[in-house]
């Protein structure tokens, strides 16, 4: 059985892909050094990275704290119809308050 450290990496790995987002950058948001971010991966440690951390990545990567963790993936193409959905509805309130909004994926 996968235990929760490997999930988390396997989940993080997942998500900075979906997100086409660098380990590099996540440190960056995260105010952290790269190192810091290898170390997660490397480590085996399940308090690894601190538990302060996880909501920030969560945020970060515009996901639940629980999908770092989950034993399932979604796919792709459930991320990107919930991501246009997403989208829609943003579009739909701007509309309604006379603004313009323009997305720019990564």
């Amino acid at each position: 059985m996968i235990d929760a450290h490997e999930l988390f990496v396997r989940n993080l790995k997942f998500w900075l892909k979906q997100r086409n987002m660098s380990a590099a950058e996540l440190a960056r948001q995260l105010g952290m050094n790269r190192s810091n971010i290898s170390q997660w991966f490397k480590a085996k440690d399940p308090a690894s990275p601190p538990v302060r951390i996880l909501g920030k990545i969560a945020e970060i990567l515009r996901i639940q704290v629980s999908d770092l963790f989950a034993q399932d993936l979604p796919t792709e193409s459930v991320i990107s119809e919930a991501d246009r959905l997403a989208q829609d509805a943003f579009k739909l309130i701007a509309d309604r308050a006379g603004l313009r909004i323009r997305f720019v994926v990564g």
